[in-house]
């Protein structure tokens, strides 16, 4: 592609779309938006990869864990959840916040994952099981 000129446009949310973020080794991109969903998107071609559904609202943010493996996604729903990049497997929901998500970020070694919200608090989730909330 030529500097400065556009790569594959990315269609298929039915609503905004939110976010979107790159995977550490810049393999896959994932988007975020007010139709419930997250997608995975393959970034060499633009192919669409797995769709993530289980939210019951619009979804405000996404990111890839440090090893690409996971993704997480927080939303209006009051809650984030875990999911596995592969194949788009749900993985735990993080239930605990009593406002809107609106933002997720995983530690650096991998282990916990953050959760931040309307509700005036952060929240700590061990990734393993997603075992919390512990407040923050």
């Amino acid at each position: 592609m030529a500097d400065g000129a556009a790569g594959p446009v990315l269609r298929g949310h039915e609503g905004w779309v939110t976010a979107a973020a790159f995977s550490p080794n810049g393999a896959w991109a994932i988007t975020a938006s007010g139709d419930c969903t997250a997608r995975l998107w393959r970034v060499a071609d633009g192919a669409a990869g797995p769709v993530l559904r289980g939210h019951e609202g619009g979804v405000m943010t996404a990111a890839f864990g440090l090893d690409g493996a996971l993704a997480i996604t927080a939303s209006i729903d009051e809650t984030a959840r875990l999911w596995r990049v592969a194949d788009g497997a749900a993985g735990p929901v993080l239930r605990g916040h009593e406002g809107w998500v609106t933002a997720a970020a995983f530690s650096p070694n991998g282990a916990w994952a953050i959760t931040a919200s309307g509700d005036c608090t952060a929240r700590l989730w061990r990734v393993a099981d997603g075992a919390g909330p512990a407040r923050a």
